[in-house]
C-alpha cells in the first residue's frame, strides 16, 4: 500500500473512533476532539480540556492489517506519560469492528463501575426519592437561555433570594449521574456558600489527576471516576478539604 493510502486509512479510522467518543458524549463538540493533523507528531486524537475530563485517554487508533500490538502499545504508553492521562489503544483493519485495548486493571475498575451503576439504577427503581422537601435556599428551574458557556448557574439576588438555573439543553443531553453532580455542585454555591475549587489529585493506581472536590469548575459527573469516588466527592461537600484516599 502506498504511504498516502496508509495515511488516509489511519485517518478516516481516526475520524471513525472521534464521532464514537462525540455520540457518547454529546455535550462535547469537534473543536473537544480533534483528529491530529496527518504528519503531526503525538497522540491521534488532541482533546479539549473539557473532553480530557470526561474522556480522559490518550488515544493511539491503528487502521492496519497486520497490527504490531507491543509497538503500538509503546507508542500509546509515550503519549500517555505526556499527557498524564490513561492509555487507550483504537485499532481495526479492513471490514473489521473497531476495538480498544486497555490496562487490564483499569479495564476491570471500568467494569465494576458499571456493575455498580446498574445496582443502583436498581435500587433507585424499587424507591423513589423524597422530594418533599421545601427547606432549600435554593429553587430550580430550567432556562431555555441561559449560555451554553454553563451548565447551571447559582443566581444570587439583592434580597437574599437564591435560584440555580439549570441549562435546558445540557440537561436533556446528561445522564443521572451527570445530573447529580450538577445538582451538588451549584448547591454546593447556593446553599453551603462554597467556592470552586481546582484541586487535583492522584488516586491510587492511576496514572492521571482527577478533580478532588465535587466544586471542581468544569462538570465531570459523566466520568467514570464519579461513579468510582462519588461517596468521597458527596463526603467533601459537607466537608471542604477532605482528601481522596483520607
Amino acid at each position: 500500500m502506498k504511504t498516502s493510502s496508509a495515511k488516509a486509512k489511519g485517518r478516516r479510522a481516526c475520524q471513525e473512533f472521534q464521532q464514537l467518543i462525540l455520540r457518547w458524549f454529546p455535550d462535547l463538540s469537534e473543536r473537544d476532539v480533534r483528529v491530529t493533523a496527518s504528519g503531526s507528531t503525538g497522540e491521534d486524537l488532541q482533546l479539549s480540556q473539557a473532553a480530557s475530563k470526561a474522556f480522559p485517554y490518550a488515544v493511539e487508533v491503528k487502521n492496519q492489517e497486520r497490527l504490531n500490538i507491543w509497538q503500538s502499545l509503546l507508542q500509546t504508553n509515550q503519549h500517555s506519560r505526556k499527557l498524564g492521562l490513561e492509555p487507550l489503544l483504537a485499532f481495526r483493519r479492513n471490514r473489521s469492528d473497531l476495538y480498544v485495548a486497555l490496562r487490564a486493571e483499569h479495564f476491570l475498575a471500568l467494569v465494576g463501575v458499571v456493575d455498580t451503576a446498574l445496582s443502583g439504577q436498581k435500587s433507585s427503581e424499587r424507591s423513589s426519592p423524597d422530594r418533599s422537601q421545601e427547606d432549600l435556599k435554593g429553587r430550580f428551574i430550567y432556562d431555555a437561555n441561559l449560555s451554553n458557556e454553563f451548565a447551571a448557574v447559582c443566581e444570587i439576588f439583592s434580597d437574599g433570594y437564591k435560584l440555580i438555573r439549570i441549562n435546558e439543553l445540557y440537561w436533556s443531553y446528561y445522564g443521572e449521574s451527570a445530573r447529580e453532580e450538577l445538582v451538588y455542585h451549584e448547591l454546593g454555591h447556593c446553599v453551603l456558600d462554597r467556592d470552586h475549587s481546582e484541586e487535583l489529585t492522584i488516586p491510587y493506581a492511576y496514572s492521571y489527576a482527577i478533580p478532588n472536590s465535587i466544586m471542581y469548575p468544569y462538570a465531570f459527573g459523566n466520568s467514570f471516576y464519579y461513579l468510582v469516588f462519588r461517596d468521597h466527592y458527596v463526603e467533601e461537600l459537607m466537608h471542604p478539604g477532605k482528601r481522596l484516599g483520607n
